[in-house]
């Protein structure tokens, strides 16, 4: 029994001290992410193991780069009608982010990213953006969509599936867009419409 005890003892400082180690280095490790809350800020891998609904905001933000955020089949919900709010926010810019396995229903965007590079979505299902759209990514490089479903509502001028603006480096293969105002727009910013208007 106490060659067991010892033995637990030293497993859980190793773990502790590994996980110092990451966190010093700006590594990701892994935590489970049963007991997050919205408007959670991520620092490293999470893994949901339950849904998690968020009327009044954000469901999760990006806080490091190089993590990866699998759903696990789970669903995140939000209000579309709330201004700002995203089922998961990387407007911060953290690179290398992989969101995967699971669904996001509602929220004024279900994935929003600002000045990112690498960014990889996938396995992903996206339904009941109304007032925005599904997928926003603005001002980045290297960015990947691919086996993931929409399904949102036929409105003129309404939300479109995946809206990429000022984004180089793009993959996007096989998603399937039920409805929706544009399923890919491939959209420039204002200061690079004017650049490649005037070259």
């Amino acid at each position: 029994l106490l060659k067991k005890v010892l033995t637990s003892k030293a497993s859980l400082a190793s773990a502790v001290i590994l996980s110092l180690l990451a966190f010093s280095f700006g590594l990701p490790f892994n935590v489970r992410a049963a007991h997050l809350g919205c408007g959670a800020v991520l620092t490293a891998n999470a893994e949901l193991d339950s849904d998690l609904v968020c009327l009044g905001g954000t469901a999760l933000i990006i806080g490091a780069s190089g993590i990866t955020v699998d759903l696990n089949g789970h669903t995140l919900t939000g209000d579309p009608t709330v201004a700002a709010s995203y089922g998961i926010d990387n407007t911060g810019g953290f690179d290398n982010i992989t969101v995967k396995k699971g669904g996001i229903v509602g929220f004024e965007q279900g994935i929003r990213a600002m000045g990112t590079t690498g960014m990889t979505l996938k396995d992903l299902t996206f339904s009941g953006q109304t007032s925005s759209h599904a997928i926003d990514i603005l001002d980045s490089s290297n960015v990947t969509v691919k086996d993931s479903s929409f399904a949102l509502p036929t409105v003129f001028l309404g939300p479109e599936a995946i809206r990429l603006e000022s984004v180089s480096g793009v993959t996007v293969k096989r998603v399937d867009v039920d409805g929706g105002f544009v399923g890919v727009n491939f959209a420039c910013g204002r200061i690079i419409c004017q650049a490649v208007g005037s070259a």
